[in-house]
């Protein structure tokens, strides 16, 4: 699956939180199906961290390898999803594949190879196509991160806003540097994505939102 979006993210506070909660679901909809989410991301780089640095670095283009659980999903909904994620400045478009069937031992896979071979192997699935989007150098697990997601739908523009909470490192894989175990974020990350943004809805200019370039794969490593 693959799809070209436009993403604006925020970081905002609690009181903000609530206040564009309010908002929302006023002037968005809740969407009847995966509304909310729990998730548990894991992220995959190389030794030398190069995904990671080209956040550092302020690169123009970003990828980023990624393995989303969905804890105790809706029903019918994706166990998991397999993606390989590329940003070039305010544009987005994914590599993504949802896997519906739970398979054990997931947690205890070290690299991105292992992860799509163990899927092609006990799920029946055919991955390879995403194999071949891989660098040569070996993508090792580096960090994981669950949080909560709440999912709207705009009334008028076809823009999906996301608000999540609850950020937490959950374990993390050392390779140059020695990561602080289990660290929580105090704040919530709102996100607005389209094929187009063109102009804030008016509700959302009323809260004089300042844009960032938050990433919680960077966010983690820190």
């Amino acid at each position: 699956m693959n799809n070209t979006i436009s993403e604006i993210k925020y970081v905002v506070d609690i009181d903000m939180r609530f206040r564009i909660h309010n908002y929302l679901m006023k002037y968005a909809t809740v969407p009847n199906l995966f509304s909310k989410a729990h998730l548990r991301t894991t992220y995959f780089d190389t030794e030398q961290l190069n995904s990671f640095m080209e956040t550092v670095n302020g690169d123009y283009t970003k990828t980023k390898f990624r393995f989303r659980e969905y804890i105790n999903p809706d029903p019918n909904g994706a166990q998991y999803s397999v993606e390989i994620k590329h940003r070039k400045g305010k544009s987005t478009w994914k590599t993504k594949e949802l896997i519906y069937k739970e398979f054990p031992g997931v947690r205890s896979i070290r690299t991105f190879r292992e992860l799509i071979s163990r899927i092609n192997n006990n799920q029946n699935e055919n991955l390879n196509h995403i194999i071949s989007k891989l660098p040569d150098k070996v993508l090792y697990k580096t960090t994981t991160i669950k949080y909560l997601r709440n999912r709207y739908n705009d009334r008028r523009y076809d823009y999906r806003y996301n608000l999540d909470t609850m950020l937490t490192v959950e374990s993390y894989q050392g390779n140059r540097f020695a990561f602080p175990s289990r660290k929580y974020y105090p704040k919530a990350i709102f996100e607005i994505k389209g094929k187009k943004i063109d102009n804030l809805p008016k509700f959302l200019e009323k809260l004089s939102l300042v844009p960032t370039s938050f990433s919680k794969f960077n966010w983690s490593l820190y």
